[in-house]
C-alpha cells in the first residue's frame, strides 16, 4: 500500500533540465529516463521534484543504483541511436552542473519524452517476447505513467494500452500457474517474476491498478472484460490476502458488492477457473447463508454455462463438496444435483495429448486401482460416464444419488475413506461394485496389489463372493470388455489376497463362457488387454498352488492365440515376486528359454523378454545352465545387445549369467557378449565385476578369453595383476607376460612383481637359478603375506622344502593363524608332488613335516591338510588296496563328511567296520567343512584310487555320492543367491525411498 501511495504522487522526473539522463535496459523502442546524482551537494534545485523524490525513496535509490551502474557516454550514444530529437537538449543539460530552472505548465504539457517511453514500452509489450529483450522496471513504469498523468498527457494513451498496464500490474500481484489459459493474465508476467533486480513476491500493486483503471474511466472509455477481471481481483485482495479477518461482515459484504458488480459482467466470458474461483472462494469466506444459496446458484451458472470444465475448478468443486458444503438443505442438494450430471464428459484443454485426461479418467483410475495406467478407451469413459448418469439420476431417491455424489467426490479426491457401501442395488448394479473395489482398498485398508494376511475375516470373504454373484447375473450388454475384463482381475486379486480358491475358480470359469482371454483384435484398442487378465488369474493360482506353472501355461495354450500375453505374464509375476518377496513359481525358467528359442520376435519385444528373463535367473539364484541353455540366451544377448544398451538395473543379472555361460562351455559367447556390451556402453562394467569374470575363465582354464577380457576391460592396474599372478600359477606362461607388460611399461615394478618377473613367469617350474633369488626377496619383505605366499608356492613346487620351511618359520611370527595355514598346507602339498620319495616314506614324511610345523611353528591344520594327508596315503597303493581303501572312505564319512542315506543303508557306504583304519593315525578333523574346498576334491581323490585299483563299482558308488552332493550345494547356494538378491534388491528400493524424501 504504501509502494503504491507514494508511486502515486507526481515524480516530475522532466521538470528539471539539469543532470537528466535517459537510461536504457535494452534495444527495445522506449527509453525510461531516469535522474542523476549531482557531484556536489546542495547545488541541485530541483524544486517541487526534489520532494516528490524524497516521497518515493525506494524508487530514487533503485534509480539512483541502474544510473551508477551505466556510463555516460554509452548512456548518450544509445540515446542517439533511439531518439536523435532529445540528444541536443541532453548534451546541454550535461554542460549545465550547477544551474536549474523551474518550468512552467506549458513546457510541462509540451515535454513529450515520458510520454514516448510509455508508449515505446506499451506497443511492444504485447508482441516482442524475444528470450534476449530487456524492459523497465516495475518502478520506472510507475514513475513514466504519473509523470505522464501529471502533464496531462492521458488522454494520448489508448483504451487498450491503460488496459495492458493495468493488467501487468494486476498479474504481478496475484500468484500466476505456471502453465495458465487465462487470457487476462499479462504476457510479460513471467519476464518480471524471473527478474531477480524486482522484488515481485511480497509487493501488490492494487491501488496503481485501481488508479489506472478509475483514470481510463475518467477519460470515458469503455472498460473492457479483464478490466472488470482486475477490478473484482483488487476489491476482494484484502480478503485473499488474510486480512479478512479483521473485517467486519458488513465490511465483507461491501467488498463483495463490489466485486459482485464486476463478476456479472465476466463469467460468461470464459470457463478458465481463474476467472470463477477468487468470487467463489470471496462467497465461502462470507459463510452466511445467503452467500451459500448464491455460490450454489453461481456455480450451477457455470456448470450448465459451459460444455466442457477446467480441472482445476472441478477439484475445487469436490473440495467444496467434501468440506463447506458436506451437509447442505435439500434444495440446495437438487441444485448442486441437477448441475453437475452433465459435467462428467471431457474437459477442456488446449493440448490434444491431455484431451481425454477428465473426470471419466479419474474415476477409472480411482474405481479400479492399479488397473488403467492411461488414459481408458472412449468407449470405457463413455460407459463410465452413463454409470454416474445413473446413480445420480432423478429416478432414484433425493438421499441416495447425494450418497453417491458423496461418494463420488470422495473418489475423486483419493483422500477421504468412504463409507460402508450398500447391499447391490439392480438399477446402480455396476456402480456399486466398482465403489465397492474402492471401499475395500480405502475402508478397511486392503490394497488390491498386496496380499491380505493369513486368517482373514471370513466376514469378508461372504461379502466379496455376494457382490461377485450379484455383479455375475447383472445385464452386461452395454458393459465394455475392458470394463469386465477389470472387474474380473480385481476379483482375481481379492481371490489370491484371501486365499479364496472357489471364488477364483468361479472367476475362471466365467472368463472361459465369455471368451475373456481371447486375444483382442488389432483394431481394437484396449485399456486393459486379455494378457493382464490372464496374468492377474495366473497370480491367483499360484497363490494357492506355486507348482501348477506348467498345468495352467498348457491350460491357457488352449484359450488363448499368440505368445504376446506370455511376455506379459512373466514380467508381471516377476514383479509380484520382487514386490512380495516370494520365489518364483517352479517351470518360469523353462517358459523363458521356450520363449526366448523362438527366431520371429521383433528385436524390442526381443529387449523386453530378454530383460525379463534375465531378472527371472537372476531371482532364481541359477546355478547351472544346460549348454543348449545356455546357447538360446547367449544367442538372445548378442542379438539385442548389438544394436542396444543394457539396462543398468540388470548389471548384476547380466554378471552373473555371464559366469552361467562360462561354467557351461559356451565361453566364446560369452566375450562375444561382453564385447558388445562394451561397444554400447564402455563404462558398464566395474572393475569388481571384471575381475569376478576373469577369476572364472582362468577356473575353467579358459586363458585366452581372460587374456582378451582383460584387453578390453581391465584398465586398473589391480586388475591386471591379479589376472598375470594367475595366469602364471595356472601355467599360462606366455599370457601372463603379456598382460604382465601392458600395466607394467615405464614404471618401477613393486616386490611381488619383481619377484614374478624372476621366476620368468613360472612359479610352478621355476629354474635353479631364480629359485635362488626367492628367499632374499622375501626375507625383506615378511610382512607382505602375499608376497610369502608367491615365495613358498614356487619353493614348494621347485623342491626346495628346507627352504620353504626356513621362510615358513621367520614368517610365523608376523602373520595370523589363516595365513599360517595356507604356508603349511603349500609346503606340504610340494611335498606329495615330490619326485624323490614315494609310497610309505612319503606318508611319514608328510605326517613328521606336519607335526613338526605344528609344534614349533604354529601351524595350525584344517581339511585341505585332511586332503593333503589322503592324497599321500592313496599314492601308497603296494599298502593300501581296494579294502583299505573302503574302509578309509567310510572313516572319513564317520568324521562328518556326507553322503545321502540311500548310498549308505548300514550306516557308511562300503558297511567296513570301524576298527580298521586305526593304524592310519589321521589328525582330528575340523568342524568347517566346504564342498568345494574339502569335499568335492576329496571324493574326487577317492574315484581316482578305484580307478587305479580296477574297482569301477566302488567308483561308481562314489560318483553317486559326489553328485547327489552336488545338487545339494547347488540348491543350497541357489536358495542363499535367492535370499541375497532379494536383501539387495529391498536396499535399493529403500534406498530410493530415502532419495525420494
Amino acid at each position: 500500500m504504501e509502494c503504491c501511495d507514494a508511486a502515486a504522487q507526481p515524480y516530475d522526473v522532466l521538470a528539471t533540465p539539469v543532470a537528466k539522463q535517459q537510461l536504457w535496459d535494452g534495444p527495445s523502442a522506449f527509453a525510461p529516463i531516469r535522474t542523476q546524482r549531482a557531484d556536489v551537494q546542495g547545488e541541485l534545485n530541483v524544486g517541487k521534484c526534489a520532494g516528490t523524490l524524497r516521497a518515493d525513496s525506494s524508487s530514487s535509490n533503485e534509480t539512483t543504483r541502474a544510473v551508477d551502474a551505466v556510463d555516460e557516454p554509452s548512456r548518450l550514444e544509445r540515446l542517439a541511436s533511439n531518439s536523435p530529437s532529445v540528444l541536443p537538449d541532453a548534451v546541454s543539460n550535461q554542460e549545465e552542473t550547477t544551474t536549474s530552472t523551474t518550468m512552467d505548465h506549458d513546457d510541462l504539457s509540451s515535454d513529450t519524452r515520458a510520454l514516448e517511453a510509455l508508449l515505446g514500452f506499451l506497443s511492444n509489450s504485447t508482441t516482442a517476447q524475444q528470450p534476449d529483450a530487456r524492459h523497465p522496471t516495475l518502478n520506472t513504469l510507475r514513475s513514466l505513467y504519473v509523470s505522464v498523468k501529471h502533464r496531462n498527457q492521458l488522454q494520448q494513451l489508448s483504451a487498450s494500452q491503460l488496459s495492458d498496464l493495468a493488467a501487468l500490474f494486476g498479474s504481478l500481484s496475484i500468484s500466476v500457474p505456471r502453465h495458465s489459459h487465462c487470457t487476462y493474465i499479462h504476457p510479460l508476467v513471467a519476464y518480471y517474476t524471473t527478474d531477480h533486480t524486482t522484488d515481485t513476491r511480497t509487493r501488490t500493486y492494487w491501488p496503481f491498478v485501481q488508479q489506472i483503471l478509475q483514470d481510463k474511466m475518467r477519460l470515458e472509455h469503455k472498460l473492457a472484460n479483464r478490466d472488470r477481471f482486475w477490478l473484482m481481483r483488487a476489491s476482494l485482495a484484502n480478503l485473499e490476502g488474510g486480512g479478512g479477518g479483521t473485517m467486519g461482515t458488513q465490511e465483507v459484504e461491501r467488498v463483495i458488492k463490489q466485486a459482485r458488480n464486476q463478476y456479472l459482467r465476466i463469467r460468461n466470458d470464459s470457463p478458465i477457473a481463474e476467472v470463477h474461483l477468487p468470487f467463489l472462494r470471496a462467497l465461502l469466506f462470507l459463510g452466511t447463508s445467503p452467500a451459500i444459496d448464491e455460490f450454489i446458484r453461481t456455480l450451477s451458472h457455470i456448470l450448465s454455462r459451459y460444455s466442457t470444465q477446467d480441472l482445476q475448478l472441478l477439484n475445487f468443486v469436490w473440495s467444496t463438496l467434501n468440506r463447506e458444503l458436506s451437509n447442505p438443505f435439500s434444495t440446495q442438494k437438487e441444485r448442486i444435483l441437477e448441475a453437475l450430471p452433465g459435467r462428467f464428459h471431457r474437459t477442456c484443454s488446449t493440448s490434444t495429448q491431455h484431451a481425454s485426461r477428465g473426470l471419466a479418467f479419474t474415476l477409472a483410475t480411482s474405481l479400479l486401482p492399479s488397473l488403467f495406467q492411461g488414459p481408458p478407451a472412449p468407449a470405457v469413459a463413455s460407459w463410465v460416464v452413463r454409470q454416474i448418469h445413473s446413480a445420480l439420476g432423478s429416478a432414484l431417491p433425493l438421499d441416495q444419488r447425494w450418497h453417491n455424489l458423496v461418494v463420488l467426490v470422495k473418489l475423486s479426491s483419493r483422500t477421504h475413506p468412504l463409507d460402508t457401501p450398500n447391499a447391490p442395488n439392480e438399477t446402480t448394479m455396476q456402480w456399486d461394485v466398482l465403489t465397492f473395489f474402492k471401499y475395500l482398498e480405502q475402508g478397511i485398508e486392503l490394497k488390491l496389489s498386496y496380499r491380505l494376511s493369513t486368517g482373514a475375516d471370513s466376514s469378508i470373504r461372504d461379502l466379496i463372493r455376494s457382490f461377485w454373484t450379484a455383479w455375475k447375473k447383472a445385464n452386461h450388454n452395454d458393459r465394455p470388455i475392458d470394463i469386465t475384463r477389470a472387474v474380473v482381475a480385481t476379483f482375481f486379486r481379492l481371490s489370491a489376497a484371501l486365499g479364496d480358491s472357489r471364488l477364483k475358480d468361479a472367476c475362471h470359469r466365467f472368463c472361459c463362457n465369455e471368451g475373456l482371454y481371447k486375444a483382442d483384435f488389432p483394431e481394437a484398442a484396449s485399456s486393459f488387454s486379455a494378457s493382464r487378465l490372464i496374468t492377474e488369474f495366473f497370480i491367483a493360482s499360484l497363490a494357492s498352488n506355486a507348482h501348477c506353472w506348467s498345468i495352467i501355461m498348457a491350460l491357457m495354450e488352449y484359450q488363448t492365440q499368440g505368445s504376446s500375453w506370455k511376455v506379459d505374464l512373466l514380467s508381471a509375476v516377476v514383479d509380484c515376486a520382487i514386490r512380495d518377496q516370494v520365489a518364483l513359481p517352479t517351470g518360469l525358467q523353462e517358459t523363458a528359454f521356450s520363449l526366448l528359442a523362438d527366431p520371429f520376435w521383433s528385436i524390442q519385444q526381443c529387449r523386453r523378454l530378454l530383460d525379463t528373463a534375465l531378472t527371472i535367473f537372476y531371482l532364481s539364484g541359477t546355478e547351472k545352465f544346460e549348454q543348449d541353455q545356455g546357447r538360446i540366451i547367449a544367442e538372445a544377448m548378442l542379438a539385442v545387445y548389438a544394436v542396444n544398451q543394457p539396462s543398468v538395473k540388470s548389471r548384476d543379472a547380466i554378471l552373473r549369467v555371464l559366469r552361467l555361460l562360462i561354467s557351461s562351455g559356451n565361453t566364446s559367447m560369452a566375450v562375444a557378449i561382453v564385447r558388445a556390451i562394451h561397444k554400447q556402453s564402455p563404462r558398464f562394467f566395474w572393475n569388481a565385476q571384471i575381475s569376478q569374470l576373469v577369476r572364472a575363465l582362468i577356473y575353467h582354464r579358459q586363458y585366452r578369453s581372460a587374456s582378451s577380457i582383460t584387453a578390453m576391460l581391465g584398465h586398473a592396474s589391480s586388475v591386471r595383476q591379479m589376472v598375470s599372478l594367475n595366469m602364471a600359477r595356472e601355467g599360462a606362461t606366455s599370457l601372463s607376460r603379456q598382460v604382465f607388460s601392458s600395466y607394467t611399461a615405464g614404471r618401477r615394478l613393486t616386490t611381488r612383481e619383481s619377484m614374478l618377473h624372476t621366476l620368468k613367469f613360472r612359479p610352478r617350474h621355476a629354474g635353479r637359478l631364480p629359485i635362488l633369488s626367492v628367499v632374499p626377496k622375501a626375507s625383506r619383505a615378511l610382512h607382505d603375506s602375499e608376497l610369502v605366499k608367491d615365495s613358498i608356492f614356487a619353493l614348494a613346487h621347485a623342491d626346495r622344502i628346507l627352504a620353504a620351511r626356513k621362510l615358513f618359520k621367520h614368517t610365523a611370527g608376523k602373520v595370523d593363524a589363516q595365513v599360517r595355514t595356507v604356508l603349511g598346507n603349500m609346503i606340504l602339498d610340494g611335498m606329495v608332488h615330490r619326485q624323490s620319495i614315494r609310497n610309505g616314506r612319503l606318508v611319514r614324511t608328510v605326517l613328521r613335516t606336519a607335526e613338526l610345523l605344528a609344534s614349533r611353528d604354529g601351524f595350525v591344520r584344517d581339511r585341505v591338510t585332511i586332503n593333503i594327508l589322503l592324497k599321500a596315503v592313496l599314492r601308497w597303493r603296494s599298502f593300501v588296496d581296494v579294502p583299505k581303501v573302503k574302509a578309509l572312505f567310510d572313516h572319513m564319512i564317520r568324521g562328518g563328511y556326507p553322503a545321502a542315506l540311500k548310498f549308505r543303508p548300514r550306516g557308511v557306504p562300503f558297511s567296513t567296520p570301524p576298527t580298521t583304519v586305526t593304524t592310519l593315525s589321521l589328525p582330528p578333523l575340523p568342524a568347517h567343512i566346504s564342498f568345494v574346498k574339502h569335499i568335492r576334491p576329496m571324493y574326487k581323490m577317492f574315484i581316482k584310487a578305484f580307478h587305479m585299483r580296477g574297482d569301477w563299482r566302488a567308483a561308481a558308488v562314489v560318483v553317486g555320492i559326489l553328485k547327489a552332493e552336488e545338487a545339494k550345494e547347488r540348491a543350497r547356494r541357489e536358495e542363499l543367491n535367492r535370499v541375497m538378491t532379494f536383501k539387495k534388491l529391498k536396499g535399493q528400493e529403500a534406498e530410493v525411498k530415502k532419495t525420494r524424501r
